[in-house]
């Protein structure tokens, strides 16, 4: 008699790379692995890897601190990891108050379809033009908050994320200058991308600290855009290329409310479409009931023992509240998640 056939479900499977540990490519930080549960060898779990042996492990104002600094991110884990806010297609689709606004009556920006276009509205002779902004408010002016929604039904406090991502495709034509702007509360960073000569520069609350320059005319066919403030670390990327990072040290624990207008783009005398825009924020490390390691004072690993943490943060069950003890014990690694 032939068993009854099971249904393949989506989601139910896992793809493991039982080679990369004879390959040298594992452990290494921000990486998904498969270990079987310390607590229960017959489980296994997929988890991520945030501290490596040796170090000394810290979560503060949702963010992971290794040997009492910043555990920054390249762009590549945070595009991976980043989560999703908004995307300016839904307002159309859904009929709904758009959550960019333009900030003049008189103004050149436009909804369309996936995104916006700008036209300059009033043209300028002979004088400065002002930049035209399109400010981000979300939902009902509130700052962005670290909710999921698969945890809809768990009970918790929400912590405002002031650690945002912009992205689109961008496209520019003519003479003038575009503007990106981020401010996270404590600090106001403007991009500055002239066009067509390609000449970036960075202020930070109105002081330059940076400056770049991509290839005269770069934006004359449409290109892939990613600002973020992730980890007290500014990065421009075109093209999934960082083409202007910017880091500073935190300030503190205490995080000040975002503003409500945490992202901007601003234009001036040119046409600019921008497609497929979204917001998206960064991973929060929150404290979850019953947690101890890492969350009530700095967290020494063994030699042997790694600090993971689940993507799903609010009700992982991973080192920060492991019984026994905060480390996975790198015999119990079976290898990472094929593809990450």
């Amino acid at each position: 008699i032939e068993p009854p056939a099971t249904p393949a479900v989506a989601g139910d499977q896992l793809l493991i790379d039982r080679t990369a540990l004879a390959r040298g490519v594992c452990p290494r930080r921000w990486q998904v692995v498969v270990f079987r549960c310390p607590d229960k060898a017959s489980q296994l779990a997929a988890k991520r890897i945030v501290g490596l042996p040796g170090e000394t492990v810290t979560l503060r104002a949702g963010d992971v601190y290794i040997n009492g600094r910043i555990a920054r991110k390249e762009l590549p884990t945070q595009l991976a990891m980043a989560q999703l806010v908004h995307r300016a297609a839904w307002d159309r689709e859904h009929k709904r108050q758009p959550r960019w606004h333009a900030e003049r009556e008189r103004t050149g920006w436009q909804l369309c379809p996936d995104g916006f276009r700008y036209r300059p509205a009033d043209p300028v002779v002979g004088q400065a033009a002002a930049i035209d902004w399109l400010g981000y408010h979300h939902s009902g002016y509130r700052p962005v908050r670290d909710a999921m929604a698969y945890n809809a039904g768990l009970s918790r406090q929400l912590h405002p994320v002031a650690d945002l991502m912009l992205t689109g495709e961008i496209q520019l034509t003519g003479r003038g200058q575009l503007r990106l702007q981020a401010d996270d509360g404590r600090q106001r960073f403007d991009v500055s991308i002239s066009s067509p000569s390609g000449r970036l520069s960075l202020e930070r609350d109105g002081r330059q600290v940076a400056q770049a320059r991509l290839p005269a005319g770069c934006f004359e066919r449409p290109r892939r855009l990613v600002l973020s403030l992730f980890d007290s670390q500014l990065l421009l990327a075109i093209d999934d290329r960082v083409a202007l990072r910017y880091a500073w040290r935190p300030a503190g624990d205490r995080v000040p409310p975002p503003p409500p207008r945490p992202l901007a783009i601003g234009a001036c005398r040119l046409d600019v479409v921008i497609r497929q825009l979204a917001v998206w924020r960064d991973v929060y490390y929150t404290r979850p009931r019953w947690a101890e390691w890492a969350v009530r004072g700095a967290c020494r690993l063994g030699r042997d023992e790694l600090f993971v943490l689940g993507d799903n943060r609010p009700i992982s069950d991973d080192s920060r509240r492991w019984g026994n003890g905060p480390g996975m014990r790198g015999k119990l690694l079976i290898g990472t998640v094929a593809g990450d």
